[in-house]
C-alpha cells in the first residue's frame, strides 16, 4: 500500500508540473520568438566573423608559404658562397623569371650584414616582366632595423609592409648553411604584393568575393585577432538595408599602421529563412503541446515510469560495481528497450576506447613501434632484472631522410619510416625494443651482451643489413642511419642520460660518417 500511494503521488506531481510547464511555455514563447529571431542576426554576424577570418588565416597562411620557400634558399651553401663573394654564377643559374613565377616572388633581396645589397630583382607576375624594386623596401628595412632583429639561426621576420604600388608580404631569413647552423652570413629577403591578382586567388581559395582598400579609418571595438605572420587584425561586420551584411578586416603592417581593408558582403538569407520558418514552427509547436498533453501523461504515468525505474536501477547497479561489461537486462521491444539497448552499446563503446587510447597511448600510430612513454617503461622494467647486466641503447637518426621527403614528397617519406621500421625489426632479437622517438629519429634496446665487440657486431650487422635499398611507391630509396651507442650500465643507469648519450654518439658518427659511433666521457 505504501509504494502505490507514491506511485499515484507521482502521478499527481507530473500532472501538475506538465500544466505549470504548459502554461508557461505558452504564455513565454512568443517572448521565445522574438530572441530566437535576434540570436539568428547574431549567428550571422558570427559566421561573417568566422568568414572574415578565415580570409586573415588564408594571408597568414600565404605568408607561411613564402617563409618556407625562403628557408630552401637561405639555408643553402651557394647563397653563403654567394653573399662571401665566393660563387657569382648562383643568380644566372638559380633566379631566373621561371623562379619568381613559380615561387609567386614579386622581389628578392640579398643583403649582407651590413645591410649592403648585394642583389636586388623585381617581377611583374601579373605581365611576366623584370621591374624594379620599389625603393621604399629598401627604405623601410633600413629605417627600421628589420635586418637587425635578425641575430640567429632561428630569427627570422614576417609580415606585410605599406609600399608605393601598394602592401606587400615580405619575409626575411638569415642566410645560413644547409645544415641551417650559424653563423648568420647575411639576409635572404623575399616579396609579394598583395595586388589584384592575388586577391583573385584569395577569393578562388576561399570562395569568397573579396574587395580590397588601402583606406585609412577608425576601427569599432570588434574582434582583435593575432596570428604567427600577421602581427594584428581588426574584424568587424556591418548589418545594411535588404538583409545585407558586411563583413571587415583590417590587417596592420610590421610598423603598426594600417596596411590594408578587406570587405565582403553577401545577403543574409539564413536570417530571412529563419525568421519564416520560426513563426511557423512556433504557432504548430502551440498546437501540438496543448493537443499532446494529456496523452503524453497518461502514456508516462501507466506505461513509462515503472520501466524506466528498472532500467535505472539496472544502470544504477553497474555504477555501484563500477563494471562496465555487466550490461542492462533487455525485457521488451519498445523505446526503454532502445535505450537499454544504446546504453549497453555504450558501454561496448567505452570497452572499444578504452582499448584504443590504450593502444595510442603506448604505440606510434605510423610505425607501430612503441613511443616513447611505452619505450621508457619496458625499459625501465628491465632494468628490474637482475639478469640484465650488460645491455645498449642504439639512437639511430636517418641520413639525408628530409631529401626524401623533399624529393617524393611526406606520403612517400611516411612509408619509407615504415618500411625502415620494419625492416630493421627483422633482424633485432625477440627480446629487443625498438621505439620511434619521433621524425626519423629510433632508438634500440639491446639486451644480453657479454661486451662491447658483440655490440659492434651487432650494429655492423644493422648497417649492412640496411646497405640495400627500400623500394617504397615503386622508388629504390637509399637511407642510411648515423647510429649512437651508449652502454648500459657502463655510461649511466638512467634512460634519459643514456638515450641522451646515445644521441651525442650518434651526431659523432655522423660527423665522422663511419655510421656509428660509441659514446665517450
Amino acid at each position: 500500500m505504501t509504494n502505490n500511494k507514491k506511485y499515484i503521488s507521482l502521478n499527481k506531481k507530473i500532472i501538475a508540473y506538465s500544466f505549470a510547464v504548459t502554461f508557461i511555455t505558452l504564455v513565454s514563447i512568443w517572448g521565445i520568438t522574438h530572441i530566437l529571431v535576434k540570436k539568428v542576426v547574431e549567428l550571422e554576424n558570427q559566421l561573417m566573423n568566422q568568414d572574415m577570418e578565415r580570409i586573415v588565416n588564408s594571408i597568414d597562411y600565404n605568408i607561411s608559404q613564402m617563409s618556407a620557400i625562403n628557408i630552401e634558399y637561405s639555408c643553402w651553401d651557394s647563397t653563403v658562397e654567394y653573399i662571401l663573394g665566393q660563387y657569382p654564377e648562383l643568380i644566372e643559374e638559380n633566379f631566373m623569371d621561371e623562379t619568381f613565377e613559380s615561387n609567386n616572388w614579386n622581389a628578392i633581396l640579398l643583403m649582407n650584414l651590413d645591410g649592403e645589397v648585394a642583389y636586388q630583382k623585381g617581377y611583374d607576375l601579373e605581365n611576366q616582366e623584370e621591374v624594379w624594386v620599389d625603393p621604399l623596401l629598401l627604405d623601410q628595412i633600413w629605417s627600421a632595423n628589420f635586418t637587425k632583429t635578425i641575430k640567429n639561426k632561428d630569427d627570422k621576420l614576417t609580415g606585410i609592409l605599406l609600399l608605393k604600388d601598394g602592401s606587400m608580404m615580405i619575409t626575411i631569413h638569415p642566410i645560413l648553411s644547409s645544415y641551417k647552423d650559424g653563423p648568420v652570413n647575411g639576409y635572404f629577403i623575399t616579396g609579394r604584393y598583395m595586388d589584384q591578382m592575388f586577391l583573385d586567388e584569395l577569393s578562388n581559395l576561399t570562395k569568397y568575393d573579396i574587395g580590397l582598400s588601402e583606406e585609412q579609418f577608425l576601427i569599432p571595438n570588434e574582434k582583435k585577432i593575432e596570428l604567427s605572420n600577421i602581427r594584428k587584425a581588426h574584424i568587424w561586420t556591418t548589418i545594411g538595408r535588404g538583409n545585407w551584411i558586411k563583413g571587415h578586416a583590417i590587417i596592420y603592417s610590421l610598423g603598426g599602421s594600417q596596411a590594408l581593408n578587406l570587405s565582403y558582403q553577401k545577403q543574409m538569407g539564413f536570417y530571412a529563412e529563419s525568421k519564416n520558418t520560426i513563426y511557423y514552427y512556433v504557432g504548430i509547436i502551440i498546437i501540438i503541446i496543448i493537443l499532446n498533453l494529456f496523452g503524453i501523461l497518461v502514456f508516462v504515468n501507466k506505461i513509462i515510469i515503472k520501466r524506466l525505474n528498472s532500467v535505472l536501477h539496472n544502470i544504477g547497479m553497474i555504477i555501484t560495481n563500477q563494471d562496465i561489461s555487466t550490461r542492462v537486462n533487455i525485457t521488451s521491444n519498445d523505446e526503454l528497450s532502445v535505450l537499454g539497448t544504446r546504453f549497453n552499446k555504450m558501454l561496448d563503446t567505452i570497452e572499444e576506447l578504452n582499448q584504443q587510447l590504450y593502444y595510442r597511448a603506448h604505440v606510434d600510430q605510423l610505425t607501430e613501434l612503441p613511443n616513447r612513454h611505452y619505450f621508457y617503461d619496458l625499459v625501465h622494467e628491465r632494468m628490474k632484472q637482475e639478469a640484465i647486466v650488460f645491455s645498449a641503447i642504439l639512437f639511430m637518426d636517418l641520413d639525408k631522410f628530409k631529401e626524401i621527403n623533399d624529393s617524393y614528397g611526406h606520403r612517400v617519406g611516411d612509408e619509407f619510416l615504415k618500411k625502415f621500421a620494419s625492416t630493421v625489426k627483422e633482424i633485432l632479437n625477440p627480446q629487443d625494443i625498438m621505439c620511434r622517438l619521433g621524425g626519423d629519429e629510433f632508438v634500440i634496446w639491446m639486451d644480453s651482451f657479454s661486451n662491447m665487440d658483440e655490440v659492434k657486431r651487432f650494429t655492423e650487422t644493422i648497417l649492412e643489413f640496411l646497405k640495400d635499398p627500400i623500394e617504397v611507391c615503386d622508388n629504390n630509396l637509399y637511407c642510411l642511419p648515423s647510429i649512437g651507442i651508449s652502454i648500459y650500465p657502463r655510461h649511466s643507469t638512467d634512460i634519459d642520460t643514456l638515450i641522451n648519450n646515445a644521441d651525442s654518439a650518434m651526431y659523432k658518427a655522423k660527423n665522422s660518417q663511419n655510421g656509428y659511433a660509441f659514446y665517450s666521457e
